[in-house]
C-alpha cells in the first residue's frame, strides 16, 4: 500500500486494498488529528474491512482551506459523500472528538436516511452531552505545552519549531473551537449498540460508565477498557483491528433468507 491517502474524494483517505471487502470501517480522529492514523489500522483490518478516513479541512491535504465552524457543517458535507459509498455494512468509529463527529453523523445517517451503522464505537469520549464545557476550558488555552496535553499525547516541544509547532496547534485550535459551539439537541436515541472504549490510563476522561450512555441509544451499551492512555487507540493498531472485527462480528445482521455473498 502507498504510504498516501488515495481517496476519491478530499474528505475521505483510504488505502485501497485487493478484494471485496466485507465492511465499511468509517475513522474519525481525535481533535488536531490526522487521517494517516488510521493507515496501519487498515494494514492490520486487511482486505476484509475497508477503512476510511475522515480528513477534516484546514490539515494535511487540506490544509490551505478554512477549517469549518461547528460540527453541523462538517456532518452535512459528509453526508452525500459517505451515503454514496456505504454500499454494505459499516462500523462508526471516532477518537475523542472525532466520537462527538460520528455520533452526530450516525444520527443523520440513521434518522434522516435509515442507514445505520452495526455499531458505533465511541474511544476516549465523553458523552455528547458534557462535551462543551471541556473543550471551552482547552480552546481558551494559550499555552503550547497545555493545549498540545489536551490531546493526551507526550509532546517535547522544545524539540520543535515555531513552523512545526504551529502546524501541530493550528488544527488542535480550530477543532477545539468547533467543540465550543457544540451543544447537544435532545431527540430520539441511536438504534444501533453503543461500543465504548477507553484506556486505563486515560487521565482526561474519568472510566465510563454504562448508565452515562444509554440514554443515547435504544440498543445495548458495552464498556471496554485497553492498556494506554487517552490516545491508545492510535497506538495500538492491531489490537484495535482485533476489537473493531468482534465488534463487526458480534453485531453483523444476518442477511434475508436467499441472499448469499
Amino acid at each position: 500500500m502507498s504510504g498516501l491517502p488515495a481517496g476519491r474524494d478530499r474528505w475521505l483517505a483510504e488505502w485501497p486494498q485487493t478484494g471485496h471487502a466485507e465492511a465499511i470501517v468509517i475513522c474519525l480522529p481525535e481533535a488536531g488529528g490526522l487521517t494517516n492514523q488510521f493507515q496501519p489500522l487498515q494494514q492490520h483490518l486487511g482486505s476484509n474491512h475497508h477503512v476510511l478516513a475522515v480528513q477534516l479541512p484546514g490539515r494535511q491535504a487540506r490544509r490551505n482551506e478554512a477549517p469549518l465552524g461547528t460540527i453541523t457543517e462538517v456532518v452535512a458535507a459528509l453526508l452525500p459523500i459517505l451515503l454514496k459509498r456505504l454500499d454494505r455494512p459499516f462500523l462508526i468509529l471516532g477518537q475523542s472528538m472525532g466520537a462527538l463527529i460520528g455520533y452526530e453523523l450516525a444520527r443523520a445517517l440513521g434518522h434522516q436516511h435509515h442507514r445505520w451503522p452495526l455499531a458505533m464505537v465511541l474511544a476516549s469520549a465523553l458523552p455528547p452531552a458534557d462535551i462543551s464545557a471541556s473543550a471551552r476550558a482547552m480552546a481558551q488555552d494559550t499555552d503550547p505545552r497545555a493545549l498540545l496535553a489536551g490531546t493526551g499525547e507526550d509532546w517535547d516541544i522544545a524539540d520543535l519549531d515555531d513552523d512545526t509547532l504551529e502546524v501541530l496547534l493550528a488544527p488542535l485550535r480550530a477543532d477545539a473551537a468547533m467543540m465550543t459551539r457544540y451543544h447537544h439537541q435532545t431527540g430520539p436515541p441511536l438504534h444501533c449498540p453503543l461500543a465504548i472504549w477507553h484506556g486505563a490510563d486515560d487521565h482526561l476522561i474519568a472510566r465510563p460508565r454504562p448508565e452515562q450512555w444509554q440514554p443515547y441509544t435504544d440498543g445495548p451499551v458495552s464498556i471496554t477498557t485497553f492498556s494506554g492512555g487517552h490516545t491508545f487507540a492510535t497506538w495500538q493498531p492491531g489490537i484495535l483491528a482485533d476489537a473493531v472485527r468482534r465488534t463487526l462480528d458480534q453485531h453483523r445482521r444476518p442477511e434475508p433468507e436467499g441472499i448469499h455473498g
